[in-house]
């Protein structure tokens, strides 16, 4: 077997095998009536996917490889990894506690590591930091297509003084400012996934490609705890609504990481794209499904003009910048 083949099967296998393990037992008893809710191992996994194949498959790289990070980014994935086991055997309220200290704990862990490494082997595996000017009006005109996305269809449909009204500052900073966690999955997809993508099926086919999977890598966790009695829409919709939300955003996020060639801007815009959404409270707006039709192609059509001109910019015009940090290492 190539080296490269055997790369992607083992990215592959720890970063949706895991899901798709840990998401159907999952569903399956969510639905039968138990309130699991702990999903932890699933922001690890791409991470250490891509870090467990460099490890196995590149051996002769070792000696230049951020040992200490990428031993704690293994530690932390197993750690979650058996919570969500114990999550589905002993189905108690404990667990998400001890999983958000364990989140917590890990990644402060994780940090001291990284900066335990030398920056020359940080750098030469994708984790260092660079274009950082670029990177931070990038996250400014993200905030800004984030704010878009949420007030047009208001605009349109709703209320929009209502939403401004409900919006909270303090989600959003605090959810900001967890943002560097979402390392554990910008790793993989930004510095091996994506580019791998691209290189197979081309710039922008392959971000295309790319975002369904992405989506298709959260819904194992995503839809057992989701309730259309609650929503007030159905299930179809659901995913429907979560695939729109996510290629656009995959979109922005190719751009940005082709852009400046820095996994910290996707990790940033990551965060902020999680702060955003979790900053509104639902208005209640939408009752039943045959009311949030009208609403989803809104929101299709606010998608398209926000995010749809990114893959005509010259970035994804250029060969040259499609660098796969992995491979170049």
């Amino acid at each position: 077997m190539k080296k490269e083949t055997k790369k992607l099967l083992i990215f592959l296998g720890v970063t949706f095998g895991i899901n798709l393990l840990i998401g159907i037992p999952r569903g399956i008893l969510v639905h039968g009536g138990y309130g699991l809710t702990y999903g932890g191992s699933l922001p690890c996994c791409p991470a250490a996917g891509l870090v467990l194949a460099k490890v196995i498959c590149d051996k002769d790289q070792r000696s230049t490889m951020p040992m200490y990070f990428f031993t704690g980014i293994l530690v932390l994935a197993a750690a979650s990894f058996l919570l969500s086991l114990a999550d589905l055997f002993l189905r108690s309220p404990q667990i998400p506690i001890i999983g958000g200290y364990l989140t917590a704990i890990g990644f402060g862990l994780l940090v001291i590591l990284f900066f335990l490494d030398k920056k020359e082997t940080r750098n030469l595996h994708g984790l260092g930091g660079e274009n950082w000017a670029l990177t931070a009006k990038l996250l400014t005109l993200y905030a800004v297509i984030c704010f878009a996305r949420v007030i047009l269809p208001e605009l349109i449909l709703g209320d929009p003084v209502l939403l401004l009204q409900q919006f909270s500052l303090t989600t959003f900073l605090s959810g900001f400012v967890l943002a560097p966690i979402y390392l554990n999955e910008e790793y993989g997809w930004r510095c091996y996934f994506q580019p791998l993508l691209q290189k197979k099926f081309g710039l922008v086919k392959g971000v295309l490609v790319f975002g369904f999977l992405w989506e298709l890598w959260h819904q194992p966790v995503l839809l057992p705890i989701f309730s259309p009695e609650e929503a007030g829409y159905t299930t179809v919709q659901f995913i429907l609504s979560r695939y729109v939300a996510v290629m656009g955003i995959a979109i922005f996020m190719a751009y940005a990481y082709m852009k400046t060639q820095n996994v910290w801007t996707a990790v940033l815009i990551h965060g902020l794209h999680n702060a955003f959404s979790s900053s509104f409270i639902d208005n209640g707006t939408i009752t039943e499904p045959s009311a949030w039709w009208i609403t989803f192609v809104v929101f299709i059509l606010v998608s398209l003009v926000l995010f749809v001109p990114f893959l005509f910019s010259n970035v994804f015009r250029k060969p040259k910048q499609l660098v796969c940090k992995e491979e170049a290492s």
